[in-house]
């Protein structure tokens, strides 16, 4: 019997998966957005509930592709990975091979959305540790630079230009 892979499923599938990706990208442009504009605390949790939701339906949408590809994979007896499937797919249907193309252009996408997104949060994070220590009575520039001999202490501050 000879067994004829499906390329009409991991097609529907792999445009599924693009859409859930591109939905994910969006929400995290939003929640980008939101804390750059200081949002409410409850549109933010909204959003991130939103994440939620799309990344557990980009999950199961992930392994039915990645389950897909395995079988058509040991079906044909080619290698599971990334170049040979494409090379594979390029040669048997040119639609699937496009629509897993598209797919890691959209995660790459996404990875850089998600990487500034943690760049903005590192920054807010440090900008408000700045800020709590101004305000605390901690001020940079009340702290001593040098001890008694002269030597620096090695405070690791900024710039040690203007203390002394």
């Amino acid at each position: 019997m000879i067994y004829i892979f499906n390329f009409t499923i991991l097609e529907q599938t792999l445009e599924r998966e693009n859409e859930c990706i591109i939905e994910l990208r969006l929400c995290f442009q939003t929640l980008r957005e939101d804390l750059t504009n200081k949002m409410s605390v409850e549109a933010i949790n909204s959003m991130l509930l939103e994440i939620e939701k799309k990344a557990r339906a980009f999950q199961e949408i992930e392994q039915l592709r990645y389950d897909l590809v395995k079988e058509c994979c040991v079906d044909n007896k080619i290698e599971n990975n990334l170049e040979s499937v494409i090379d594979f797919l390029a040669k048997k249907n040119e639609n699937v091979a496009l629509s897993l193309s598209q797919l890691v252009s959209n995660l790459k996408d996404l990875v850089y959305e998600v990487n500034l997104l943690n760049e903005l949060i590192a920054f807010q994070s440090t900008l408000n540790d700045f800020i709590y220590r101004i305000l605390s009575g901690n001020s940079i520039s009340r702290q001593k630079t040098y001890d008694k001999s002269g030597k620096d202490l090695e405070l690791n501050l900024p710039s040690k230009e203007w203390s002394g």
